[in-house]
C-alpha cells in the first residue's frame, strides 16, 4: 500500500496502534505479507513515529537518494536468522536497475600511506588568495589545481582548496575530487573555491555528488575564506559516492539544445532533461505562459534570449512552454528576467 505522509503524521502513538491492529487482523486472516509504502513532506516524521511500533511491523527501511545512489537504511528487519538493525545498503543505478554497490577496499589499503597527524593542514591553490595575503603557519600554496592534485595523494584529513576560472575544466576537476575522495578517505576535506568561473547549479551537484566537501561561490576576503574553511575542520564526508564516475559523467554531460524547439521536439528534449536531471539530484522547473487576448505567439517569441544550453522554450495555442534545466524553483524569477528583456505582464497574464 503506497499512502501519503500526510495520513500518517497527524495520529499519536496509541491511536497509530489501534490503526494498525485492523491490517495486522487482516493478514492473518488472509495469510498475507503487507508493505506499506510511504511517501511525502514529512517521511523524516514518519519514519520516527514508526520507530515506535516495533510489535506492529517486521521491520522498517529508509531510503535516501543521492544522486545515482540510493541508500536503504535499514532501522530493523526481521529475517529467518535473527534481526539486522541499524545498517545501510548502498544500491547503484545500473541499466534501469539497481545492484548493490560493491564496498571500496582503497581507502583501507591506503591508510598505511596516509599521515594521522595532518588535519590542521590547509593546501591551497594559490589563486585562491590575493597575492600577498599573510596565511598561518599550517596554510600552503601550490601553483595550481594539477599541482594540488598530485600533491594530495598521502593525505589523510588535510583541507584541500581548488579553485574554478574560467578556463577551468570543470569535468576534469571532478574526476580529480572523485578520485581523491576514493584514494584518501572519508576525513579529506575537498574546498571548490570559485575565482572567476561559473558554477551552474548543475556542476554543484555534479562536485556534491563525486566527494566535495564545500563549495565558495564569491572570491571573497582572505579572512572569511580561513573561516569557512574551519568551519568544516573535524568532519567527515558522509553522503555515498557511486562506485564509478563514468555514469555521473553521462548525465552531465549530455547533449543540450536550447532556444526555440517544435512542440514534439520540446517535450522529447524535456523527458531526457528531467531524466537526466533526476540521475544526478538537480531541479528543472516548467514555466507556463498565457498569452493576453490579441497577442500573436511570434512577438513574444522572439523575445526571449535563451544563452544557457538546456533552456528551451515552445508554444501550442495560447500558451508559451519554458523549461529551465537545472534551475532551481525560487531562482525563475531571476532566470526570466535575464531570458525576456521586456515586461512579462505586457505579453502575458500569468
Amino acid at each position: 500500500m503506497h499512502i501519503n505522509t500526510d495520513l500518517i503524521t497527524p495520529y499519536n502513538h496509541n491511536e497509530l496502534i489501534e490503526q494498525l491492529k485492523l491490517y495486522e487482523s487482516f493478514t492473518r486472516r488472509y495469510q498475507l505479507t503487507f508493505i506499506f509504502i510511504a511517501t511525502g513532506l514529512e517521511v523524516v516524521r514518519a519514519r520516527m513515529l514508526m520507530r515506535g511500533l516495533n510489535k506492529s511491523f517486521d521491520g522498517i527501511v529508509y531510503v535516501s537518494n543521492e544522486s545515482t545512489v540510493k541508500a536503504l537504511e535499514y532501522d530493523y528487519w526481521s529475517h529467518s536468522e535473527g534481526v539486522i538493525a541499524g545498517e545501510t545498503v548502498l544500491l547503484e543505478a545500473s541499466n534501469n536497475k539497481f545492484k548493490v554497490s560493491e564496498g571500496s577496499s582503497t581507502e583501507a589499503k591506503t591508510l598505511k600511506f596516509n599521515r594521522d597527524f595532518d588535519e590542521n593542514d590547509v593546501w591551497l591553490v594559490r589563486n585562491v588568495v590575493p597575492e600577498g595575503t599573510k596565511l598561518p603557519v599550517s596554510y600552503k600554496l601550490l601553483e595550481d589545481n594539477e599541482a594540488l592534485y598530485q600533491h594530495a595523494s598521502e593525505m589523510k584529513a588535510a583541507t584541500l582548496v581548488f579553485s574554478v576560472t574560467r578556463y577551468t575544466d570543470l569535468a576534469d576537476l571532478a574526476k580529480q575530487c572523485f578520485s581523491l575522495r576514493k584514494l584518501c578517505g572519508k576525513k579529506l576535506k575537498l574546498v571548490i573555491q570559485n575565482v572567476d568561473g561559473i558554477i551552474r547549479h548543475q556542476d554543484e551537484r555534479l562536485f556534491l555528488t563525486l566527494g566535495v566537501n564545500l563549495i565558495l561561490y564569491s572570491f571573497s576576503e582572505p579572512s572569511r575564506l580561513l573561516s569557512q574553511i574551519q568551519s568544516i575542520q573535524g568532519f567527515e564526508f558522509s553522503r555515498p559516492l557511486p562506485s564509478s564516475i563514468e555514469e555521473v559523467l553521462h548525465h552531465s554531460q549530455s547533449q543540450l539544445s536550447k532556444g526555440f524547439l517544435p512542440l514534439l521536439d520540446f517535450a522529447r528534449q524535456v523527458i531526457n532533461y528531467s531524466s537526466s536531471a533526476a540521475n544526478l539530484g538537480i531541479s528543472g522547473v516548467m514555466v507556463t505562459f498565457r498569452l493576453l487576448p490579441r497577442i500573436d505567439a511570434i512577438h513574444p517569441l522572439q523575445l526571449f534570449h535563451v544563452k544557457r544550453e538546456g533552456d528551451v522554450f515552445s508554444t501550442v495555442d495560447e500558451y508559451v512552454y519554458l523549461y529551465l534545466h537545472a534551475c532551481r524553483e525560487h531562482d525563475v524569477d531571476n532566470a526570466i528576467r535575464h531570458l525576456f528583456k521586456l515586461e512579462i505582464a505586457d505579453f502575458f497574464d500569468s
